[in-house]
């Protein structure tokens, strides 16, 4: 497991402020380098639990950073398909 440094996170374009405006190739975990357009792939595939996107692709396996945004993509996803808990 790699872990990333402040420096990392603020120099990959990590720090989001509104996660819809961004683009599908903008990185939502530093330490993966995972993608917006890699994570909606794997919603759209159904794959809908985080510990099971972590696995795959290796996002929330670091410093954690990313699990706001990636629960703000879920939740997206859920209430674009009536999959609302």
């Amino acid at each position: 497991m790699r872990y990333c440094s402040i420096t990392e996170l603020k120099s990959s374009n990590y720090y989001m402020n509104d996660i819809s405006q961004n683009s599908k190739n903008d990185i939502i975990c530093g330490c993966s380098g995972t993608t917006s357009a890699q994570i909606q792939a794997l919603l759209n595939q159904g794959v809908l639990d985080l510990d099971r996107i972590s696995r795959i692709t290796g996002a929330l396996s670091g410093c954690g950073g990313c699990e706001f945004d990636l629960q703000v993509l879920l939740r997206n996803h859920r209430s674009q398909t009536n999959l609302e808990d």
